[in-house]
């Protein structure tokens, strides 16, 4: 399991702006970024379909991620 889990993880908080979201992401190739409670807890994962909803709620990968699937 050592293999594929991060020791320590990158994540954003509830109320980070989506920009930063963006940034990590970009800067660090991920798809997924955890999002994290001030006392740890995981409180959800935010994915590069959500982000392309809130930014360009117009766009082709916005529809996808908007539409759902076996993921939600």
């Amino acid at each position: 399991m050592r293999a594929i889990c991060s020791n320590d993880p990158l994540t954003v908080g509830p109320d980070d702006r989506v920009d930063q979201a963006v940034d990590l992401m970009r800067r660090h190739a991920l798809r997924r970024l955890p999002v994290e409670a001030e006392d740890g807890e995981l409180v959800g994962i935010v994915t590069l379909g959500d982000l392309e909803v809130e930014r360009d709620p117009g766009s082709p990968l916005s529809a996808i991620a908007a539409a759902g699937g076996r993921d939600q």
